[in-house]
């Protein structure tokens, strides 16, 4: 009889490529206190006044470019096909995936575990960086949901982060390698989901422009700073390939709304390195677990065009980890890893 369970969480998707269930995922997305740290009247107005009206449609038109007719959304059918193969490596536990917003739902999920007599579970965001609007939000809604079902939260154990572990950069390195050798670029650039300024440092009040010092951001000086993990995945990435540090760099994508959010962007950083004489770009999205809108759209496609219209001659896009069997395998062992779990996530204590 099965005794333990996995639960792997990813962020979610709409129900379909149409502006109205991409609305309904919008709402529920961006209501998230986590996502927008607003008073709840200010952040229902800029949400259902400001935002999703505008942006459903948009939205929508670019789902429809990467949905596919068959299996639907990439980020749900993709992500359930890493659930299918964790599954297959360990027959004896019980493998779920849920979504912090839409479905399959965290709620769904764990309900399932309860029906099924599980009582130990590990939970798993598939965020290798930790952020408050991700991370943290995730445990936040499984561990209410858990407490709500009667599930002692002793018995659970929960991984937070990944970013430096030397198991998801090999892999990460793994899928890069044949594509550079191939191809030989003349730049690899590490573009990550970008944050507003003040949901950089989640947990501290009154931060300053801290966040652009490379030095800090390279050498750990505050682990809960995101941009600082980026940086640091960039520059184990960097090591593990042996590059030249001319010839790496990182930068943040998805920007949404004209606040200043964490820098450089990635859509700067193609035009200075136009600027620099690059012809031959790679790129990798390593905050990203699987492929979906904001890698297969928003980089593979807006990013390519505007990087030929740059002047660009090459531009190569390296898949995300996805469901591949060795990154499966990885993640089980990252599981299995004591100092990679804990019974009480920070700031739950």
């Amino acid at each position: 009889m099965t005794q333990k369970g996995i639960l792997l969480i990813n962020l979610g998707t709409p129900e379909a490529p149409t502006a109205t269930a991409v609305k309904t995922y919008l709402d529920e997305f961006l209501m998230d206190k986590n996502v927008i740290p607003l008073p709840f009247p200010l952040r229902w107005f800029l949400v259902k006044k400001l935002i999703t009206p505008k942006r459903s449609p948009e939205s929508a038109h670019a789902y429809q470019l990467v949905w596919d007719k068959e299996k639907g959304s990439p980020l749900l059918w993709i992500s359930q096909n890493l659930t299918d193969e964790i599954q297959k490596l360990e027959p004896h536990t019980r493998v779920l995936l849920g979504m912090r917003y839409g479905n399959p739902s965290i709620k769904k999920a764990i309900q399932t575990f309860k029906k099924e007599g599980i009582k130990d579970i590990h939970v798993v965001p598939l965020y290798p960086q930790y952020a408050k609007a991700t991370t943290y939000s995730s445990i936040e809604n499984a561990r209410s949901i858990l407490k709500d079902e009667g599930f002692d939260l002793n018995r659970i154990q929960w991984v937070e982060w990944y970013f430096d572990d030397q198991r998801w950069i090999q892999n990460i390195c793994a899928s890069i390698e044949p594509l550079w050798n191939k191809n030989q670029p003349d730049y690899l650039l590490c573009s990550y989901h970008g944050l507003p300024m003040k949901a950089v440092l989640p947990f501290k009040k009154g931060i300053s422009q801290c966040w652009h010092n490379q030095r800090c951001c390279s050498h750990k000086d505050e682990p809960w700073c995101y941009r600082s993990q980026c940086i640091q995945s960039t520059l184990a990435i960097q090591k593990r390939l042996n590059l030249d540090s001319g010839k790496i760099g990182s930068s943040f994508q998805s920007r949404l709304g004209k606040s200043r959010w964490v820098q450089p962007y990635t859509t700067d950083v193609f035009e200075s390195l136009s600027k620099k004489g690059i012809k031959k770009l790679m790129i990798v999205c390593p905050a990203f677990a699987v492929d979906c809108l904001e890698t297969l759209e928003e980089i593979e496609t807006q990013g390519k065009e505007q990087w030929m219209k740059l002047g660009g001659t090459e531009f190569h896009m390296v898949p995300a980890l996805n469901s591949n069997k060795e990154w499966a395998e990885a993640l089980l062992q990252i599981l299995r890893d004591q100092n990679k779990l804990t019974s009480t996530p920070h700031f739950f204590n």
